[in-house]
């Protein structure tokens, strides 16, 4: 039991020993702090340095004390001391520490004061002192340039005085001066606390402008400083002085394009700022392989002129001075006062120089290989020799020239020669076909590339070439026809015709020609190829004639002998033709084998002509599919089938026969052919006939079906009833005629207008073969087959209708009758039987209605007239009705004529004043 007594009571005693006493902290509400609570590091301030406040609140109070205000003040108490304020909740039976941090230290001796306040329970007041201890402070106190305005480029001293400010001592230190990009590293010494220095640099002034110049002191911070902050600034004012520079880019150009310069460099130069004249030193900078600079001679330019001024120069680059140089593309830069020697300080250097870049091409070498080339090395005397020779530019542009040569012994004239062009790295092969002398010798070649004015050639030693060839002279025979001879087998001589199958010899000399000598084979054969000997013939001197003999064998009917040279250029053939008779014994045996073969052949080329004939009939068979093709067409612009030869397709109306004078280029092959082609006849392609021709309803026209009456079937003639057309009764009235007597004619008339329609049919057909009209007005012709009125009161007599009429003579006055003579009018419809038409009245001619309030209605005179001519035949109706239908036919081909048009939308032939097409509904104007 003591050991826990004696623990307990050594944590009481630590927990009391950390708490502040009632007598010494100030009390808040509970809260309390003292000077003791408040901490200060570092325990030994320097000036210029900073301290860590540590303020240490203890809650006395049994709960959590919210919201603590508490304040840190520095060498007073007012709102210009205060340092910060804030809150902070502390624990019920805690201690919070707050902290603050108080840069900035001055030296001397300095209070913190500390307030706080809980619950707004009185604020507490305290302070703590801190001594600040001092340190030395470098400063660039003063910056001054002398002159204070100068110009770019002229010398000017900087003077700096370095100061320490601080309370301490100063070791020595460095110090550096920066004008724009121009700095230097200056030394300071030391320093004792109070004391000043003042330190002098010298440099030039940049171009004109306003700059900072930049002072760091205590530049490696050796000196522990109250203040580090070490950088201060001066401004420094640069007025603009004159200034020589480039305008524009420098070029550079080989004089007269030679590869060999001299390369002409020119360029303007500027000055601005002067006035007067300025010589300006100037030079060109050229580096070799290894950057090493090329000397090259300074020139001078002078400008001349007021504030602003140029010139321009101009400088020769000699081939000797870049001798050295290897070929490329090599970089020339021109340079202001290269060396400072102009006796001018300018604004700025940065624009005195400028560049451009040149190409310097070796001279090129044109080689020619050594070996000319014959076509063959041995020739005969008189032929041909192709000579070949490889020319190679192997320089980097291109050559022009001419390849001179001598052949046998005589040299061309340049003049003579085209110009060769060679591309560079190319090699062009030249040909010449020479011929040779006469005689054997050896024929010699020589030849040489000369370049052109203007070229080049860097070696002319390996631009020839030579060859040589050797010519024989060609060995010619020629055949002496007066000495041939032919012998038989008895050495007689023979003449045409020859007896087939004996033996014969025929002989011939031959005379050479020239120098020439050697040997030559001649082959003597028949036309049939059968060689009866070889003969050698061998040439051993000049102008030598030979003789050469060939024995054969006759062959019926005509025997053929050769005698071919085995060297064609030696000598031609010669060739001989001899009638021949066959032996008399062969005749009859021949014969019969000669009947023999004959029939066979007259066989066999039956045989053969039989073969052909089958063979023509497969391939040309059409199937039944072809031969539809073949029979019908079909429109373009509808797919309806067409018979063949239509001017216009019968389904739209479309117009064939300009669509059949259409033509385009074939898609494939570009041969022109007809739109209507669905193939091309010359390349067999596919050709879209819709691209060519508009696409158009098909009219489809539907036909009634009549059933046809079985021929077993009985017709009742008593069932059949003539109607006639509506209004039919009141029509024949109109002729003084009643139906009802009609109807009675019609059974005994059946059988002869049967045959009458027949006839005229016949007849009508007859008449419109000898009439020749166009197919569309054939289409467009109407033909009637009704009787005319005569045809139809056939067997009527007028005298017996007008018989019962009370018939008054008029007698012709000399006056014209009006419709206004309305008695005389009435009076004949009387004796007519009519029914009268008085003025006034509505008029209906048989079953149509005439308006004659509309434009147009009024009748022709013709459909008026219901007499009868006395040249109509009245025994044959039939034949005066086809004459009439004749002559109306006539009449109106002759009102049918008119001209016409072609619809420009569809084709479709429209009169020339339509303003619209029946065909397709275009409008015109």
């Amino acid at each position: 039991m003591g050991r826990p007594l004696l623990t307990s009571l050594i944590l009481a005693m630590m927990v009391v020993a950390v708490m502040p006493t009632p007598v010494d902290a100030a009390d808040s509400g509970g809260v309390q702090a003292s000077p003791d609570t408040v901490a200060i590091t570092p325990a030994n301030p320097v000036e210029g340095g900073s301290i860590t406040i540590r303020l240490t609140l203890y809650n006395d109070n049994n709960f959590m004390a919210d919201d603590v205000l508490y304040k840190f003040y520095w060498n007073g108490v007012s709102s210009d001391k205060l340092i910060s304020a804030n809150t902070v909740d502390i624990p019920a039976k805690s201690t919070v520490d707050v902290e603050e941090v108080k840069s900035g230290l001055t030296l001397g001796e300095h209070k913190i004061w500390v307030a706080f306040n809980y619950a707004d329970s009185g604020e507490q007041l305290f302070y703590k002192e801190i001594i600040v201890t001092g340190l030395a402070d470098i400063e660039a106190t003063s910056v001054s340039v002398d002159p204070e305005n100068p110009k770019s480029g002229d010398s000017i001293t900087i003077s700096t005085t370095v100061s320490n400010t601080g309370s301490e001592d100063a070791a020595s230190s460095r110090m550096q001066v920066t004008v724009e990009e121009n700095s230097q590293v200056l030394d300071v010494p030391s320093l004792n606390a109070g004391e000043s220095v003042t330190i002098n640099h010298t440099t030039n002034a940049p171009s004109s402008g306003s700059y900072d110049i930049l002072v760091e002191v205590d530049l490696d911070d050796a000196v522990v400083e109250s203040d580090e902050n070490n950088l201060f600034t001066h401004t420094l004012t640069v007025d603009s002085r004159m200034d020589i520079s480039h305008l524009g880019p420098i070029s550079v150009e080989a004089q007269g394009g030679s590869l060999e310069g001299p390369w002409i460099v020119s360029g303007t130069i500027m000055r601005s700022g002067d006035s007067g004249t300025t010589e300006v030193p100037m030079s060109l900078e050229i580096t070799d392989d290894v950057g090493n600079p090329i000397a090259i001679p300074t020139f001078y330019v002078n400008i001349t002129g007021g504030e602003t001024a140029q010139q321009s120069w101009t400088y020769a680059l000699l081939n000797n001075y870049i001798s050295g140089l290897p070929a490329g593309n090599h970089k020339v830069t021109a340079i202001i006062d290269p060396f400072g020697t102009g006796g001018f300080n300018q604004e700025t250097t940065d624009n005195d120089r400028t560049s451009a870049y040149f190409d310097k091409y070796d001279v090129p070498d044109v080689s020619v290989d050594p070996f000319a080339v014959p076509s063959k090395n041995s020739v005969t005397s008189g032929s041909n020799v192709d000579w070949m020779v490889t020319i190679t530019n192997s320089g980097e542009i291109e050559v022009k020239g001419k390849l001179i040569y001598t052949w046998e012994g005589v040299t061309v004239p340049d003049n003579s020669q085209p110009i060769i062009t060679i591309q560079p790295g190319d090699t062009q092969i030249w040909t010449q076909t020479l011929p040779t002398e006469s005689g054997a010798h050896t024929a010699e070649f020589d030849a040489q590339w000369v370049p052109i004015s203007g070229s080049y050639d860097a070696n002319p030693a390996n631009s020839q070439a030579s060859g040589s060839v050797e010519v024989v002279a060609q060995l010619r025979l020629v055949w002496s026809k007066a000495t041939m001879s032919l012998v038989d087998s008895d050495g007689t001589s023979a003449t045409s015709p020859l007896t087939g199958g004996e033996e014969y010899t025929v002989s011939i000399n031959l005379a050479s020609q020239g120098a020439g000598t050697g040997s030559v084979n001649y082959s003597c054969q028949n036309g049939d190829g059968e060689k009866f000997a070889t003969i050698q013939v061998n040439i051993i001197q000049a102008e030598e004639v030979v003789n050469i003999e060939c024995s054969f064998t006759a062959t019926a009917p005509f025997t053929n002998i050769n005698l071919i040279p085995s060297d064609s250029l030696v000598s031609s053939t010669q060739s001989w033709n001899w009638d021949t008779n066959e032996a008399a014994g062969n005749i009859a045996e021949e014969a019969g084998n000669m009947t023999f073969f004959t029939a066979g052949m007259i066989a066999l080329i039956c045989l053969i002509l039989i073969v052909v004939l089958i063979a023509a009939v497969i391939l040309t068979r059409e199937v039944e599919e072809e031969v539809e093709r073949d029979i019908f067409d079909y429109c373009p612009a509808c797919d309806g089938e067409l018979v063949g030869g239509e001017d216009r397709c019968p389904s739209c109306s479309f117009n064939l026969k300009k669509a059949r004078r259409q033509f385009h280029d074939c898609t494939s092959c570009g041969e022109s052919i007809p739109d209507l082609l669905s193939n091309c006849p010359y390349c067999g392609a596919e050709q879209d006939i819709s691209l060519y021709f508009e696409r158009r309803e098909r009219k489809i026209t539907q036909r009634e079906t009549v059933p046809l009456v079985e021929e077993n079937e009985e017709i009742d003639p008593e069932t059949i009833h003539a109607a006639g057309y509506e209004g039919f009764d009141e029509a024949v009235k109109e002729f003084g005629y009643d139906a009802d007597d009609l109807e009675d004619h019609w059974d005994e008339n059946i059988a002869k207008a049967e045959a009458e329609v027949e006839a005229a049919y016949d007849r009508r057909l007859a008449i419109e073969e000898e009439v020749e009209i166009d197919e569309v007005e054939a289409l467009s012709s109407v033909t009637t087959t009704l009787k005319s009125i005569e045809e139809t009161f056939e067997g009527h007599d007028i005298d017996a209708i007008l018989e019962n009429k009370d018939i008054k003579a008029h007698t012709d006055d000399g006056s014209e009758l009006s419709a206004s003579d309305a008695d005389i009018r009435g009076r004949l419809f009387e004796i007519t039987g009519e029914e009268g038409v008085m003025p006034g009245d509505e008029v209906q001619i048989g079953m149509g209605m005439q308006d004659r309030s509309l434009a147009g209605n009024a009748l022709p005179d013709d459909a008026m007239d219901f007499s009868f001519d006395e040249e109509d035949d009245e025994v044959n109706p039939v034949a005066a009705a086809v004459a009439e239908n004749k002559r109306r036919r006539g009449v109106r081909r002759r009102a049918k004529k008119q001209e016409t048009a072609e619809c420009g939308a569809c084709g479709s032939e429209i009169p020339v004043e339509a303003t619209e097409c029946p065909t397709c509904g275009a409008k015109f104007e």
